[in-house]
């Protein structure tokens, strides 16, 4: 409760108590840090992962996310960091077969973006949503041309279709999206 209401002061001393099981979730389905990294509270999720039997890759029930992917949706690229230093697996899916860097797209999160990109975090950017959807796709959708400027010069290719034969230059046209169409001709 301490953490979901953002109250670092009385968070830390109750994360440290014996009888806390730092795993435990809670009826949605959110362990401690999954909450802390969700709020962005970079303290808290510092002294979570240095728990020995932190289960860094822990998904909430319905959704399936992991810390990583509600940090990277929220912009928390501090917390976005620490969890990929701790070890999480950035190329998880959710429950809808997105991962940490696709939702960081789909909110136009740059800083996270930037960040997972850097080849030591081994992420997958040619990963496809279960529309067979791209991170260009996201990046258009967003008419966010850093983003898309960014995933095009690591190599990731225009004319991709997902599974309605759309490329990001059609969603572009389709959704009126005039900054990413023009960068994509």
């Amino acid at each position: 409760m301490a953490i979901y209401h953002g109250h670092v002061e009385l968070a830390l001393p109750l994360i440290h108590h014996r009888k806390i099981t730092i795993n435990q979730q809670d009826a949605g389905g959110y362990t401690a840090l999954s909450l802390a990294a969700l709020g962005g509270l970079t303290e808290i999720v510092n002294e979570i992962i240095d728990f020995d039997e932190i289960l860094i890759d822990t998904t909430e029930h319905s959704a399936k996310q992991t810390a990583l992917m509600l940090a990277a949706e929220r912009n928390h690229h501090e917390i976005v960091e620490l969890l990929l230093r701790r070890g999480a697996k950035p190329n998880l899916k959710n429950s809808n077969g997105k991962t940490a860097i696709l939702r960081a797209v789909e909110e136009g999160s740059l800083e996270v973006v930037s960040k997972m990109v850097e080849p030591r975090w081994e992420v997958n950017i040619f990963c496809l949503d279960e529309d067979n959807r791209t991170l260009l796709h996201g990046a258009v959708e967003q008419d966010n041309v850093k983003i898309l400027r960014l995933l095009h010069e690591k190599g990731l290719q225009v004319n991709a279709r997902d599974t309605s034969g759309m490329t990001p230059l059609h969603v572009a046209c389709k959704f009126g999206k005039l900054e990413a169409g023009r960068y994509l001709l």
